[in-house]
């Protein structure tokens, strides 16, 4: 008859268990439960706008048009809901043009690269689901469905992908 030490066995047992544990705990974080300790993680609500800026004062000194009009849809101080921002939001134009690190004229350049894209973003969003489409804050602006369509500072013509007054 083989004896067993038991001490072992619930040794074993309790680091299984333990061990489980953990892993089902890490689980439910990282798919984004436990919301209060997953916002700590998050950028700061004040602060997306200074990153997203450092972001833009990168994109110019680089060159880099694809990361400067691209959009990103953070918290912004004034605003109850998330909004879609890019270099050419206010708040961060001003910031950059303050800027003594910014060249101003790589700034004038790499601007011309974002033309039309907020229209473009409003028209994308609202095609993507018609139905359950209701309104976004692009740069500041409301891009919202409305009894004449979809209007972007004016109403929208979705096949010349324009909005507002030509």
């Amino acid at each position: 008859m083989v004896k067993m030490n038991k001490k072992a066995q619930e040794t074993s047992l309790l680091v299984w268990i333990v061990g489980i544990a953990a892993v089902v705990i890490i689980i439910i974080f990282l798919a984004g439960g436990f919301g209060f300790l997953g916002d700590i993680f998050n950028v700061a609500p004040g602060k997306a706008l200074e990153v997203r800026l450092e972001a833009c004062k990168l994109a110019v000194n680089t060159n880099n048009p694809t990361s400067f009009c691209r959009f990103d849809l953070i918290k912004v101080p004034g605003y109850s809901n998330e909004i879609y921002v890019n270099c050419e939001f206010s708040d961060l134009a001003s910031g950059l043009a303050e800027n003594p690190d910014v060249d101003t004229t790589a700034l004038t350049e790499i601007k011309k690269s974002c033309v039309n894209s907020d229209v473009e973003l409003c028209i994308r969003n609202y095609k993507d689901d018609m139905d359950k489409f209701t309104k976004i804050i692009i740069n500041g602006k409301t891009c919202e469905k409305t009894n004449n369509g979809l209007e972007f500072g004016g109403v929208c013509d979705l096949d010349a992908k324009t909005c507002g007054n030509p």
